[in-house]
Formats: structure tokens, C-alpha cells, sequence
């Protein structure tokens, strides 16, 4: 057994759909073509983090917009070669010509971009500017978790391996190696807020940590990293024995732990952690003195354990999942359940946010009979059950689209709305955005306080933070 960073499932944090571009190497995949005038994906589940609307408003400037978020709406994707970008609520639309390669997108900021070969396209939705990036190799794919509203980096990494992780600044038109001297890179999971490459050097495995927001301030640590808060990690290291240690940025604080097995997983708290290992043992460590203390035994075998939330710990195996507190208390307990294959599964999590957290048995998405149960992290409570494999809609996790029944839940509780499909929630949750099916698909907005609807252009929209 090695100390290489492990490529284990991570949970989710709030992405979209799986969409990607036709080449498949760029984080901000392009969009499923219309089918009468509807994304087919659009259909059959929700699209979360596209919202519908538009304009024929082509002369204003977008000095009139003004508010946080932007309405950006992709006349494209129903035979249309520009972009718009509007206010939030569709007023002050500007119209850009989108440039070859760059189809309708999804990023949480204002940088469209595609990879092709080894340049980066990028386009500015804030100015409409077009720059093109040459990159050191073809063989680059888009750290997504890096693409974020209010940054101008992201970071590209080797599918292969056989180069260190890059990062481009999209607004200067610079390339550098996300930290110097690492040859090889891998995507491992996201932490707290933190992109994590497995890596290595002359002196062994390493993990470098990019924070998504801003990920020019990489650093390295010695070891695997189970946990990370701000600039602080809980690495574990070693071969024949196995050490855990608290890590400040890239320097060791307070005194390394030694523990019988290597950890499945583990909770980063102040100077405290808690972890538990594969045979389930469940241990305490004081990080300042490098003291261990038993708290328990799982009481299974334990495939994953990874921390949620602020202070949860989430362990599961063949027979059960449970919640740990901090402190090693169980929050709550789950059986595992049947999936909509039939078979009997672990419950794991399929949305994961800060106060909620959605578990199903297996992590198959379903349409329906998905047996899925809403979380809530602080007291460990089902919430509720939901028939279909749900898409976050906001990071807390608390508020959720479905493509099954009920579709829509904002802040733990049931929302009716009078559409056949969600497919939109504006990030305040007032308004929501669905289909009516039929021989010729409608869409329309809705506001949840009103009820009133207005129908909108067949054109995809999303919404944009700058």
C-alpha cells in the first residue's frame, strides 16, 4: 500500500447535467441540440443551471446591466449564431456574435471557453472580446470544479497524466504550471472548496490543493489529503506506517498521529480530526499532540467516508451509511435500500450541499422508484422522499428539481407548480422556468409568489454571475 492520493468517488457539489462538448475535453460542456425547438435532455430531467427567457432588444449596451446575475440566452441552439446577454430579468439585452467552436455553454461566470488541440478559446460575456490561448499541450481537459463566477483562472490538467496541471488566466492570456516542478498531475476530488491533484516528485506522492476560486495560490502537501478548511488539510501519509497530521498551507502543525490502518476517510475540526478505517474503527485524534482515542466501531465494513457540511462525516459500506458528528456521535443511521433495479443498495449521496444532503440507494440516477431521501445535515432527519434522482438548484442543498414527482422542492418543502417539467430555479427561488409537453413544447416562466406565467422563446438561457 502507497500514500498516493486515492481516486475514490467524491460527493457532488452543485454541478449541472453532464454536458459535454463534442470534443469532450471542455469543462464547460456545449448544450444537447433541440428537439422541436426543446433540448431533449430539457425532456427528461432538470436542467438546472439554465434559465429561459429573451429579448429582440439587439441595440442595447450592456452598460445598462447592472445587477449581479445576467440572463444569457443562446439563440444558437435553435439555428442562431450569437449569444445575448441581458439583465436578470431579460431587460438591457446586448448581442454577441459567438465565435466558431463556441456553442451554447454552461459556466457559473463570464467566461465562455472551449479547448480544441492545444488552444483555448475564450469569450468574455461581460465585453463580448474574443482571445485565443496557446497551451502547452493537446492532451489538456478542463478542471470544471476551477471554472467559477468572479475568477479569471482556471486550471487544465493531463487526462494522461504525463504532464503537471496548468493554469490560464483567461483575462491576461498567460499559461504556467500550477505549481513548478511537478511533472504529472491527476484530478482527484474537490475538498472544502479545493481542487485536489494527485501528484508526485522527488521525494514521493503528493497533492497539490487549488482553491476553485482561486487557484494560482496552489499549494503541495506530503501525502494523501482527506480533508481540507481554508488554508488548512488533514493529510495522511506513509507506507508501513501510516500518519496523520494537520497541514498549514504547505508546512506540518502540531504533531503527527500514528494509526494502525491506513483511513477510508476523515473530518478535519480546529486541532481536532476524526476518522475511521476500513475495519470501521472509528478514532479521534487530537492533531496538537498527536493523541488517538477510540470512539467506536462502525459496525460494518466501510467503502468511503468523506466529510460533509461544516462538521459531518459521512461513512458507508455493503451494509448500511451512517452521519457522524464531529465529536464521533451518530447523527443519524440508513439501511440500505432498494434501488430501482431492485437490488438492495448502500444509500450514498447524490446531492450534496451545507444544510442538505440527498441519498439513494446506488448511485444509478432513475426517473423513477429512485427511493431517494432529503437530508438534513444538522439533525439528520428525512426531510422527505423523492421518486427521482434530483439535481441540486442551490448549494445548500436544500432545493432540488426532479424530473419525476414532485418536481420541485425549495428549502426542504414541496412546491407545486402547474408545469409537466422543471427546468430552472433563479438563484433566489422566486422564479421557475418549465415545459408544458406536447406536439409543440412550450416554456414558461412562473412566479412561485404570484403564480403568473409568461412564455418564453424556444432559445436556452442560463444565468450568469459578473
Amino acid at each position: 500500500m502507497n500514500d498516493e492520493p486515492s481516486h475514490q468517488w467524491a460527493p457532488p457539489s452543485v454541478p449541472p447535467p453532464h454536458l459535454h462538448s463534442s470534443r469532450g475535453r471542455s469543462g464547460g460542456g456545449r448544450l444537447p441540440l433541440l428537439v422541436g425547438g426543446v433540448s431533449a435532455l430539457a425532456l427528461v430531467v432538470g436542467v438546472v443551471t439554465w434559465q429561459l427567457g429573451g429579448s429582440d432588444d439587439d441595440d442595447a449596451t450592456l452598460a445598462g446591466v447592472g445587477a449581479s446575475y445576467h440572463l444569457v440566452s443562446y439563440p444558437s441552439a435553435v439555428g442562431g449564431d450569437t449569444v445575448v446577454v441581458a439583465d436578470a430579468d431579460g431587460a438591457n439585452p446586448v448581442t454577441y456574435d459567438l465565435p466558431e467552436g463556441l456553442g451554447p455553454q454552461w459556466t457559473p461566470g463570464n467566461w465562455l471557453i472551449d479547448t480544441d488541440d492545444d488552444k483555448l478559446q475564450a469569450m468574455d460575456l461581460s465585453t463580448g472580446e474574443v482571445s485565443s490561448i496557446e497551451l502547452p499541450s493537446a492532451d489538456l481537459t478542463v478542471a470544471g470544479a476551477t471554472l467559477v463566477a468572479g475568477s479569471d483562472e482556471v486550471v487544465l490538467f493531463s487526462a494522461f497524466g504525463d504532464m503537471g496541471p496548468v493554469v490560464v488566466d483567461l483575462a491576461g492570456g498567460t499559461v504556467r504550471p500550477l505549481v513548478a516542478g511537478l511533472e504529472q498531475g491527476f484530478a482527484a476530488s474537490v475538498r472544502g472548496g479545493v481542487q485536489l491533484f494527485s501528484a508526485g516528485d522527488s521525494d514521493g506522492p503528493a497533492t497539490i490543493l487549488a482553491p476553485v476560486s482561486e487557484p494560482a495560490s496552489a499549494w503541495t502537501v506530503p501525502g494523501a489529503v482527506l480533508d481540507v478548511r481554508d488554508r488548512d488539510s488533514l493529510v495522511v501519509s506513509g507506507d508501513d506506517e501510516i500518519v496523520i497530521q494537520r497541514y498549514s498551507g504547505t508546512d506540518a502543525a502540531g504533531s503527527p498521529a500514528q494509526v494502525p490502518m491506513r483511513p477510508a476517510g476523515g473530518l478535519l475540526v480546529g486541532d481536532h480530526a476524526l476518522v475511521v478505517d476500513p475495519a470501521g474503527a472509528l478514532t479521534d485524534i487530537d492533531l496538537a499532540t498527536g493523541v488517538t482515542s477510540t470512539r467506536g466501531v462502525v459496525g460494518f465494513r466501510v467503502d468511503q467516508a468523506f466529510p460533509i457540511g461544516a462538521d459531518r462525516l459521512f461513512v458507508t459500506g455493503d451494509d448500511g451509511s451512517l452521519l457522524y458528528s464531529a465529536d464521533g456521535q451518530v447523527v443519524a443511521t440508513f439501511p440500505p435500500g432498494t434501488a430501482s433495479t431492485g437490488e438492495e443498495q448502500p444509500m450514498v449521496p447524490v446531492t450534496v450541499g451545507t444544510d442538505c444532503i440527498g441519498l439513494q440507494p446506488g448511485y444509478t440516477p432513475a426517473l423513477e422508484a429512485a427511493g431517494v431521501q432529503l437530508v438534513d445535515l444538522a439533525s439528520g432527519d428525512v426531510l422527505l422522499e423523492l421518486d427521482a434522482t434530483p439535481y441540486l438548484a442551490r448549494p445548500d442543498g436544500c432545493t432540488l428539481v426532479t424530473p419525476g414527482d414532485p418536481l420541485l422542492v425549495i428549502d426542504g418543502a414541496v412546491v407545486d407548480v402547474d408545469l409537466d417539467s422543471v427546468m430552472a430555479v433563479r438563484p433566489d427561488g422566486a422564479i421557475v422556468i418549465g415545459l408544458e409537453r406536447g406536439d409543440d413544447p412550450r416554456i414558461f416562466s412562473v412566479d412561485l409568489a404570484s403564480g403568473e406565467r409568461t412564455e418564453l422563446p424556444k432559445a436556452l438561457y442560463r444565468f450568469a454571475e459578473f
